[in-house]
């Protein structure tokens, strides 16, 4: 079953130091597929609080129409609230909205900074998105009965992902062996427990072999690599492995240790030959203990061929 990105969330933010406060900006978080910061400010003799959406997109035909409030708490535990019922809309000249003046700054710090610090709140409701495409995503804990077969029980966490055998089994061999071979307890079971298994990365996996889109990041490749390879689910392996080509910034020591662990012939050929000049690999080389067989032999004889080319004789 299809679900819509979330459309309502919360943003909070701390300032350190209020004392010296000008400016200061919260993470950018991805919410609905759409960047988000928060700013607070001094502005004269109030505090300013701002929502940014910080979609990078320069046509003037998107526009995103947001019902915001923001929240503090007091020490004495009072809450205050400043917002509106009507929506502000977003567009590529005006990517901030806000308030000037949320709360006069004696009261501020008298009542609601603590240690020096201050902690709001942004609830956040989206109405309206125009010209921004929004990502496929399945949900997997709630689908229609008549459309799956199995539950797949991942990690401590126990989160079900209610799929179909057939749709597993032609990605991946081993879920096809699981589910046809009656030797398996699978082929007679509608349950499926992966405990060693990190259900973030498998709900990745899942979109991917669903067409969905699918959120490879240097956090979770080396993940999605192993179980990938686990299940041997090939599309994924390239999917991971063109990521790591085209997009990651991970250290070219990790990247060569992921080809070679993985057999990922591309990657490790664009590794070693983004390697150009002799101090680009003693710079690699300083681990060379500690990397593969095939990795050392390679970078060595890179090495050695750089050294013969340039005539250069130790």
């Amino acid at each position: 079953m299809m679900m819509e990105p979330e459309k309502s969330f919360i943003l909070s933010h701390t300032v350190k130091n209020v004392a010296s406060l000008t400016t200061d900006f919260g993470p950018v978080e991805t919410h609905c597929d759409i960047p988000w910061k928060l700013e607070a400010s001094q502005r004269e003799d109030c505090l300013a609080l701002y929502l940014y959406c910080l979609i990078d997109n320069p046509s003037n035909m998107w526009n995103i129409s947001v019902v915001f409030k923001f929240k503090l708490k007091s020490k004495a535990g009072e809450e205050i609230e400043e917002g509106d019922e009507d929506p502000s809309k977003y567009t590529r000249d005006l990517t901030s909205w806000g308030y000037c003046d949320v709360i006069k700054w004696p009261r501020l710090v008298e009542e609601f900074v603590v240690d020096n610090q201050l902690t709001f709140e942004c609830h956040v409701t989206i109405k309206d998105i125009v010209g921004i495409n929004r990502k496929r995503k399945m949900e997997w804990e709630a689908p229609e009965e008549r459309m799956t077969d199995v539950v797949v029980i991942v990690g401590e966490e126990k989160k079900t992902f209610h799929v179909q055998k057939g749709t597993l089994a032609n990605f991946s061999p081993v879920f096809k062996a699981m589910f046809t071979n009656p030797k398996y307890r699978e082929f007679r079971e509608k349950e499926v427990v992966l405990g060693d298994v990190d259900p973030n990365v498998f709900e990745v996996l899942i979109n991917y072999i669903h067409r969905c889109d699918t959120d490879i990041t240097d956090e979770n490749v080396e993940k999605l690599l192993a179980l990938a390879d686990r299940f041997d689910v090939n599309v994924m392996l390239k999917k991971c492995e063109k990521y790591l080509m085209k997009k990651s910034e991970l250290e070219i020591e990790k990247r060569l240790e992921l080809a070679e662990a993985y057999k990922l012939v591309n990657l490790h050929g664009n590794c070693l030959e983004s390697l150009r000049t002799a101090r680009q690999i003693a710079d690699v080389c300083h681990n060379v203990d500690e990397m593969g067989e095939r990795t050392s032999k390679a970078l060595l004889k890179k090495m050695s061929d750089i050294i013969r080319k340039s005539k250069i004789f130790i």
